[in-house]
C-alpha cells in the first residue's frame, strides 16, 4: 500500500517531466521518420537519374554502330 502510494506521488509530482520526455521522444520519431522518407526519395531520384544516362548511353551506342532506329528514337520509335 506504501509503495503504491508513493509511485502515486512520484507520478502526480513529476507528471510534467513525464509529459516531456513522451514529447522529446514523439518529436525525434517524427523528425527521424522526416528524415528517412526524404532520404528514400533523394535515393529514388538518383536511381531514375541513373536509369536514364544508362539508357541514353545504350542509345548511343546503338547510334555509333549505326542502328539509327535504336539510337534516334530510343524507345519511340516512328510508325512505319
Amino acid at each position: 500500500m506504501i509503495v503504491l502510494l508513493a509511485v502515486v506521488v512520484f507520478v502526480v509530482k513529476f507528471a510534467w517531466l513525464l509529459a516531456l520526455i513522451a514529447a522529446v521522444a514523439f518529436v525525434g520519431y517524427s523528425i527521424g521518420k522526416t528524415l528517412a522518407r526524404a532520404d528514400d526519395a533523394g535515393i529514388a531520384r538518383q536511381r531514375r537519374a541513373a536509369e536514364l544516362r544508362a539508357r541514353a548511353d545504350r542509345q548511343n551506342q546503338a547510334f555509333l554502330r549505326g542502328d539509327l532506329r535504336a539510337g534516334i528514337y530510343g524507345n519511340y520509335p516512328p510508325a512505319v
